[in-house]
């Protein structure tokens, strides 16, 4: 085994009877770092190139609203990321609740504010 895999999900533990998304190239779970104790996102993604520019954009990013990048590990067959877990959905869903309905503009507001923060 990697050792670098092996220090990783002694780092991490995964819960495998959560599935929190499935997508063209991986899944994603939720899991537990051992030494805080906090929820967190693991995925593992099955291109190793998509990975990899994942991980490269992903740490470039600092914004409140976009989930944080907390470690990540490549092996010659996969990449797996540990992302903060963040609850109550995704934009996408909220959006797509509402299609016919719309949103009033003060909400339109806040909800613009939030993502350009």
């Amino acid at each position: 085994m990697n050792p670098c895999l092996f220090a990783f999900f002694r780092e991490y533990r995964v819960d495998l009877d959560s599935n929190l998304g499935v997508g063209g190239f991986g899944v994603v779970r939720r899991g537990i770092h051992v030494g805080t104790g906090e929820f967190c996102a693991l995925k593992a993604i099955f291109n190793v190139a998509e990975g990899l520019q994942e991980v490269s954009l992903h740490s470039e990013l600092r914004h409140p609203n976009v989930c944080r990048l907390v470690g990540h590990v490549a092996t010659e067959v996969s990449v797996f990321v540990a992302l903060e877990l963040c609850t109550g959905g995704d934009l996408f869903d909220l959006v797509s609740s509402r299609v016919g309905v719309g949103f009033s503009w003060i909400e339109t507001q806040i909800y613009m504010a939030e993502l350009l923060g």
